[in-house]
């Protein structure tokens, strides 16, 4: 599934969920177009945050789902990590 979460006049947060026999999103080849980035485990889960190679578009990447926008200001980007940190992709994980 891919679409679009937007605010009017605001932030526009673009997502690529692997549902409806779609393959789930690639963490790994994610990390490849990006410029720069950052993984680390979170919940159980690789989360990968980068900057992609147009130097504009945040990404946000963990198995499942892609988020991205760009990003203008410290808020926009809490909206990002907020939005894409709280995607349940209905995986069982061990509670901590």
């Amino acid at each position: 599934m891919v679409g679009d979460i937007a605010e009017m006049g605001g932030l526009k947060i673009g997502y690529d969920i692997g549902l409806n026999g779609r393959p789930p999103v690639n963490v790994a080849r994610i990390a490849q177009s990006l410029s720069w980035y950052r993984e680390q485990r979170i919940a159980g889960r690789t989360v990968i945050c980068g900057k992609n190679k147009d130097a504009k578009t945040w990404v946000v990447a963990l198995p499942g789902a892609g988020f991205y926008a760009e990003v203008r200001t410290p808020e926009e980007m809490a909206d990002l990590l907020l939005t894409a940190l709280t995607f349940e992709d209905g995986e069982k994980r061990p509670k901590r």
